[in-house]
């Protein structure tokens, strides 16, 4: 018996880690194919996703300042009304797991074509920015959700090819 206690405790320990490698491996498989989703959504300019996707207390922490879900989305609905198209790239750096609850840092790419932004101007012009965040997914039942995207360095923007403010103001 004395030699059979051990065996079962690092059995059940192996089984328990087997277990949470399982979760952290579909935890990632779901994040890494949801940031295709988000970046196609960006696209499309497709709000309504975005939406379908966040909690009721989504939040984004970014440039210092706090914003909910209403504002996100609303600031969101007026950046896709001054596009004409965008392409989005979002690559997964790492993913951790605890519990209910997932974190994601992120890393984006995104090409914007804008509206003309100055009518004396005339030109097509073409925006770049580089972002990194964290997004924190919690999970409600079998739905994960995000709940919060935290920017973790400054987005680096340029127009055509000439370093841009990261608020659009050149």
């Amino acid at each position: 018996m004395k030699r059979t206690l051990p065996f079962l405790a690092g059995g059940a320990l192996f089984c328990f880690a087997f277990a949470a490698l399982d979760q952290l491996s579909e935890f990632k498989s779901f994040v890494t194919a949801m940031n295709m989703k988000i970046a196609k959504a960006f696209d499309n300019k497709d709000t309504k996703f975005f939406d379908s996707i966040s909690t009721p207390d989504f939040t984004i922490v970014e440039r210092g300042q706090t914003i909910n879900r209403r504002q996100a989305m609303d600031e969101m609905k007026h950046q896709f009304a001054q596009t004409k198209t965008m392409t989005c790239s979002i690559k997964v750096l790492s993913v951790k797991l605890n519990g209910n609850t997932g974190t994601v840092a992120t890393q984006g790419h995104a090409i914007i074509h804008p509206k003309n932004m100055n009518p004396k101007d005339k030109k097509d012009h073409v925006i770049t920015m580089d972002f990194w965040e964290t997004q924190t997914w919690v999970k409600s039942g079998k739905t994960w959700k995000i709940s919060k995207l935290v920017e973790t360095k400054p987005s680096k923007m340029m127009m055509d090819g000439k370093p841009m403010a990261a608020n659009g103001m050149g």
